[in-house]
């Protein structure tokens, strides 16, 4: 799905494909186990999986980015075998995220997705989780689309989707957790419910999924048939890219003309 990086019809790159979204969806979740959910640490993790895959896959980790690409792209039967990959990926990544942190923490340290109060109903958190799942996805989604972008350089694209994690999961975590993420939010319900033979929180589990998934979907949606048509005129887009272009400057290195003036002179 993401230009140039793989080649379906070969079994090795879809095989690798699986491992660099594996690789960084346990990067994930492994991060949001041990520190709590803490936003910062979170967003640290994300950006490590993105160092590490963003160049091959996109680095989604979370499978409403997935669709919200899918979308964008509009290449609904070239892109399916991807699609299905990706999912594939990501919840086996997921759920060996929480294997790895279940065997290290112990049932005590998991964080479970849960309202801060049980008697939140579903629309309620179906609607938070949504909400401030677009918020962060429809970031995601511009520094993936050329249009609009203004990052050429894969870490500054990656900053600003930290920045936007930190800004969704301090919004949404005091009400619902913040998971943000289909993936995760099926996984950890579905994992703990097993390891800790609990059903106290699965009643939340369509909240946590389709609420994620449909916030993704959206902010591919609105990328890709609002926000990338708005740049129509050649020379307006030149503008957006002129910033991009500066962005690339940073990694030049700067020479001194060999006609400068030295900043101190030996005295005679």
């Amino acid at each position: 799905m993401e230009e140039g990086n793989f080649d379906l019809s070969s079994k090795k790159e879809c095989a690798l494909l699986f491992l660099f979204e594996f690789i960084g969806t346990s990067f994930l979740l492994i991060a949001i186990n041990f520190t709590n959910h803490h936003p910062v640490i979170v967003g640290c993790g994300i950006f490590m999986g993105v160092m590490v895959a963003g160049r091959r896959t996109g680095g989604h980790f979370n499978f409403g980015v997935t669709l919200g690409v899918y979308i964008q792209k509009a290449q609904w039967v070239k892109n399916i075998k991807a699609l299905v990959i990706y999912a594939l990926a990501e919840l086996s990544g997921a759920y060996f995220g929480m294997a790895f942190s279940l065997l290290v923490l112990g049932t005590d340290g998991i964080n479970i997705f849960r309202p801060t109060d049980l008697d939140y109903n579903q629309g309620y958190v179906f609607f938070i989780e949504l909400f401030f799942t677009f918020t962060f996805q429809v970031v995601i989604q511009h520094s993936k689309n050329s249009k609009v972008s203004l990052f050429d350089n894969m870490v500054l694209g990656a900053g600003s989707v930290v920045g936007a994690i930190y800004f969704s999961i301090n919004c949404a975590g005091r009400y619902t957790g913040a998971a943000l993420n289909p993936t995760i939010g099926f996984t950890n319900l579905t994992f703990v419910a097993i390891a800790m033979d609990t059903n106290d929180y699965i009643k939340f589990l369509p909240a946590y999924v389709f609420g994620p998934l449909i916030g993704g979907a959206l902010a591919g949606i609105f990328t890709a048939y609002a926000s990338a048509r708005v740049i129509h005129d050649p020379t307006q887009q030149n503008q957006v890219r002129k910033f991009a272009r500066m962005t690339e400057d940073i990694k030049r290195p700067k020479h001194l003309s060999t006609d400068q003036e030295p900043l101190y002179h030996n005295s005679p």
